[in-house]
C-alpha cells in the first residue's frame, strides 16, 4: 500500500528514535481523539451483558433507526425526503463505510465499461480515502484545498478524469483545514459530478464540531431540491459528534440505490452493530446536551489558541472542527523539534497530502494539531507550542 495513506506509521517512524523532552509530560496533538465532552452517562446500555451474547440485528434496531431519522429532522430539517429520495443504513463507524462506498462506486464504474476508474479526492485528505481507493484498484486524482480554489480545482480534476470518474469525495467541514462548503458550492459540485457520471461521497463527520450557526448539510439541499440527481452517500458518526470513537457507530444516508448496495454488502460481508451498541447509539443521537458541552469546550480551546498564538506567523482559526492547520517552515523538522524540545506530538502536513508530479507537496510547510484536550492540558500544550515555534 502506498505510504502516503499511512500517516500515523510515518509519524511513528519520524519520532520513535528520538526522545521526548526530559521533564515534560507528553501531550498528544496528532490524533483527533476528543476529550472535550463526556458521553459516558449515556453508555449504560453497554453493560447489558446478556445482549452481547446475541447475534447483532443486521439492520440495527427500530429504536436506533428512529433516532437517526429524528436527528436528521432536527439537524437538517429533513422531512419529506426520508424514505423516498433519502434512505438510511447503520455503519460500524465511518472508516469501513468510506472504504465500502468507494469500492462500490468503483465497481459501478467498471460495470459501465471503465477500465481504470478514478476517485477524485481532497488534498489534504483523511488517510482512509487514499487507502480505500488503492484497495479498490482505482486511480486517485487530487484537488487542492490549500489555495482556496476548491471548486475550480475539483472541476479541473474531473475534466482530467473524463468518462472514468467513479466518485468524488468531499469532507465538509474539512479535515484538516476546517473549511465549510456553502450551499451554492455543494450544489455546483453535485452538478459537476452528475455531468461526469460520478457519485458523491460526502463526509460530514465534523458537522457538529462548531461554535456558531450550523452550516448547510448536503441532505438539506436534497430536501430542498437544489442538487443534481447524481448518486450520493453522506456519512455521519458518533466518533466525532459524541467523542465516542471506540463505539464504532455511525450511519450513512443517501439515494435508495446506493444505500441498498451498501446494505446488501455489509449485511452479508461486513459488521453489524451489537444490541448494546444500538441502544447506546440511540441514546447519543437523541441527546444534545453532551454535544453542546463539547462545542462549548471546543470554543474555549479555539479562544485560547487565538490568545496564545495570535503573534505566531501563519496562525488562522478554523471555521469548524478541532484541527489547527498551522503554517511552519518545515513540517517534519517542526514535528521533530516540538517532540524533542516540548514533548508535543504533532502531525507533519505532508503526511496528509499527495505530492505533485514534480514532487512538491502542499503540506510541506504545515503541521496539523488537534485541540482535543481539556482546558488545563490544552493551555499547557499551546504555551509549549508557542515557545517551540518561537525559534523557527
Amino acid at each position: 500500500m502506498n505510504v502516503a495513506g499511512n500517516a500515523f506509521a510515518r509519524l511513528q517512524g519520524l519520532l520513535d528514535d528520538l526522545p521526548p523532552a526530559p521533564g515534560l509530560s507528553v501531550i498528544a496533538l496528532h490524533l483527533g481523539e476528543s476529550r472535550l465532552g463526556d458521553p459516558t452517562s449515556l453508555l449504560a446500555p453497554l453493560s447489558e451483558l446478556e445482549d452481547w451474547t446475541r447475534y447483532p440485528p443486521l439492520a440495527a434496531t427500530t429504536a436506533l433507526r428512529e433516532a437517526y431519522s429524528h436527528w436528521l429532522r432536527r439537524r437538517f430539517g429533513i422531512a419529506d425526503s426520508l424514505g423516498k429520495s433519502i434512505a438510511i443504513e447503520p455503519t460500524p463507524g465511518t472508516k469501513q463505510a468510506v472504504a465500502t462506498c468507494i469500492a462500490l462506486a468503483v465497481t459501478r464504474a467498471r460495470a459501465r465499461g471503465v477500465a481504470v476508474p478514478v476517485v477524485v479526492l481532497p488534498n489534504p485528505f483523511y488517510p482512509t480515502y487514499v487507502a480505500a481507493t488503492e484497495a479498490a484498484g482505482a486511480r486517485a486524482l487530487f484537488y487542492d484545498l490549500c489555495d482556496g480554489q476548491l471548486e475550480a480545482n475539483l472541476a479541473a480534476q474531473l475534466a482530467l478524469a473524463g468518462d472514468s470518474a467513479a466518485t468524488v469525495v468531499l469532507c465538509n467541514p474539512g479535515n484538516p483545514l476546517g473549511n465549510i462548503l456553502c450551499a451554492d458550492t455543494l450544489a455546483a459540485i453535485s452538478r459537476r459530478a452528475h455531468q461526469a457520471q460520478a457519485s458523491l461521497l460526502v463526509d460530514e463527520c465534523y458537522m457538529d464540531l462548531l461554535w456558531h450557526s450550523a452550516p448547510p448539510g448536503y441532505l438539506s439541499l436534497v430536501e430542498a431540491g437544489r442538487v443534481a440527481p447524481c448518486p450520493f452517500v453522506v456519512l455521519h458518526s458518533l466518533s466525532k459528534r459524541s467523542a465516542a470513537p471506540g463505539l464504532r457507530s455511525g450511519f450513512i444516508a443517501g439515494d435508495p440505490q446506493s444505500i441498498a448496495a451498501y446494505a446488501a454488502f455489509n449485511r452479508s460481508c461486513g459488521v453489524s452493530l451489537a444490541w448494546p451498541t444500538c441502544a447506546a447509539s440511540a441514546a447519543l443521537w437523541q441527546d444534545e446536551a453532551h454535544v453542546q458541552q463539547q462545542q462549548q469546550a471546543l470554543q474555549r480551546n479555539w479562544d485560547m489558541a487565538d490568545d496564545c498564538l495570535a503573534q505566531v506567523p501563519g496562525y488562522q482559526r478554523a471555521e469548524a472542527g478541532f484541527f489547527l492547520w498551522l503554517a511552519v517552515a518545515d513540517g517534519e523538522a517542526t514535528a521533530q523539534r516540538l517532540w524533542t524540545e516540548q514533548s508535543l506530538r504533532v502531525m507533519p502536513g505532508r503526511y496528509l497530502c499527495h505530492a505533485a508530479s514534480d514532487a512538491s507537496n502542499p503540506g510541506d510547510g504545515f503541521v496539523r494539531l488537534a485541540l482535543v484536550h481539556q482546558p488545563s492540558i490544552m493551555g499547557e500544550a499551546l504555551r509549549r507550542l508557542r515557545t517551540g515555534l518561537s525559534g523557527q
